[in-house]
């Protein structure tokens, strides 16, 4: 027989969630206890840290952006009237310019319109000052998964181009960096058609290690 909840963190009451199959439900309560639901339904004297009306709003999951692009934030708005190509003509001159104080700024714009949105997680593409993505990111509270922009390409700006084992190196460094936590590396190559033969091999044996 399940024990009856009798305290928790934060209570919600007067609750609209959405269930896992996508149906809007009612719940009297939503008992959340070291940062998860552990009640949904019934919580008659249980004891709450705090109490919140959800009177009015839909509880749901977190969104996950799975395909986000933290170094291209500052762009908004500027190629919605364009015609492609605008990758090679105006999405990779533009990151090559970024400094780390403008790849800051990018993170802080992306994080907030995530919040803003109810988006909890994301993935990113890959920036060039991932540090300064991380550091906005891991004051955010955001979980995500953050990857340098790699390349070997020729036609690709030096700036947003790295050689040979350098590549590994620095995705090694923000492993270790990031650790475990809410913010975490990914091994990857910005394209295919940007990366050799070889790079692309050695970072998946990386990956996959």
């Amino acid at each position: 027989m399940k024990e009856a909840l009798k305290s928790c963190d934060i209570l919600i009451t007067n609750a609209t969630y959405l269930d896992e199959d996508l149906c809007v439900c009612q719940a009297p309560g939503i008992a959340i206890k070291d940062g998860v639901i552990t009640e949904i339904g019934a919580c008659e004297g249980v004891q709450a840290g705090e109490r919140m009306d959800g009177e009015g709003l839909l509880w749901m999951p977190g969104l996950v952006d799975g395909h986000t692009h933290t170094s291209q934030q500052l762009l908004r708005g500027r190629l919605l009237d364009e015609k492609p190509v605008i990758w090679k003509r105006i999405n990779v001159p533009f990151e090559a310019e970024l400094t780390e104080e403008t790849s800051e700024l990018s993170a802080g714009v992306a994080a907030l319109e995530m919040i803003r949105s109810g988006t909890t997680g994301f993935l990113d593409a890959g920036g060039k000052y991932v540090p300064a993505f991380a550091k906005v990111y891991a004051q955010s509270g955001l979980r995500g998964r953050l990857s340098y922009m790699t390349n070997d390409n020729p036609g690709m700006p030096a700036a947003l181009r790295v050689e040979g084992e350098g590549a590994l190196a620095r995705q090694i460094e923000l492993h270790q960096m990031l650790g475990g936590g809410l913010l975490r590396a990914t091994f990857s190559v910005t394209a295919l058609t940007a990366a050799s033969e070889g790079l692309i091999r050695s970072m998946f044996s990386y990956a996959k290690e």
